[in-house]
């Protein structure tokens, strides 16, 4: 069979060496290794592994550990270090988050060979109070035991400031801007009475700063019915920032847990969803 234009272009004469190999041609792959920026400001790639490399912080001996802490230097005066993040290996802590603690809480997902958790560790200020429910259980093995109390000691140490200010804001009833994130839980009901009171599911909350200001937003999720068709929408909802402290009922948006007339919103929301459930579909009257 003749040879194909690309076939000759890619032909060479004599023993295939590197060094008169065609571009693209060798059945290799070529590592480059970046070194730290020069007075440029720019980084150069070289073809050797730089000089005194440490060697990395997790191997086959830090694999052996229940939990993994990731230490920096801290901001806070009364800190020397803090945790940057949070290394779940413990298969034990793994099966009592998934299942327990944090059960159902978006994006985390504990089944992964590696679960790790940055700070300021929202999941676990969160789902604190069933951290704690978890940890007093009676019927715990001993090695669960063991983890689950190793986990707690490493979070109270990190976070306990953080649950004690949580603590005290649920008791007293009013937010900082700085911390509004704390009650909005994920996958948590939403309760919005600017205009007709309506229920919606929280996505996610993030810290916004643009040329509209500086505000926390709310994504979340809901069932509409516009006449025509059912399913669900998206809304965001943003909470401007504040000076002080400001009352929770206040927000534009509350949490349902932490609505003043709770009990009385859920049934007023069950009763609407049962009666559009009762008129779905053609009705027909005499």
């Amino acid at each position: 069979m003749p040879e194909s234009d690309a076939e000759k272009d890619l032909k060479v004469d004599g023993p295939h060496t590197d060094s008169i190999a065609v571009p693209g041609s060798i059945s290799s792959i070529k590592n480059l290794f970046q070194l730290s920026k020069d007075s440029d400001g720019e980084n150069k790639w070289v073809d050797k592994p730089p000089e005194n490399v440490p060697e990395p912080g997790e191997n086959q001996e830090t694999a052996k550990f229940a939990v993994i802490v990731r230490n920096i230097k801290s901001t806070d005066s009364l800190k020397t270090l803090e945790a940057h993040s949070i290394i779940i290996q413990s298969p034990w802590l793994k099966k009592a988050l998934g299942r327990h603690v944090l059960k159902d809480y978006p994006g985390v997902t504990c089944e992964l060979s590696r679960l790790e958790f940055q700070a300021p560790f929202k999941p676990f200020v969160h789902r604190w109070a069933e951290l704690l429910n978890y940890k007093n259980r009676k019927n715990l093995d001993e090695t669960m035991r063991k983890h689950v109390n190793l986990l707690y000691d490493v979070l109270k140490h990190e976070i306990g400031d953080k649950i004690k200010v949580y603590e005290d804001y649920v008791l007293t009833g009013v937010i900082t801007y700085e911390h509004l994130w704390m009650i909005f839980q994920p996958g948590g009901t939403l309760i919005s009475e600017n205009g007709p009171m309506a229920a919606f599911e929280l996505e996610s909350s993030e810290y916004i700063k643009n040329d509209d200001g500086e505000f926390l937003r709310l994504k979340c999720e809901y069932v509409s019915w516009d006449g025509k068709q059912f399913g669900r929408g998206s809304q965001r909802i943003d909470l401007e920032k504040f000076r002080g402290t400001k009352n929770i009922q206040a927000l534009e948006a509350v949490p349902l847990r932490f609505h003043d007339g709770k009990e009385s919103v859920k049934r007023d929301l069950i009763d609407r969803g049962e009666k559009f459930e009762s008129l779905a579909g053609h009705q027909y009257k005499a």
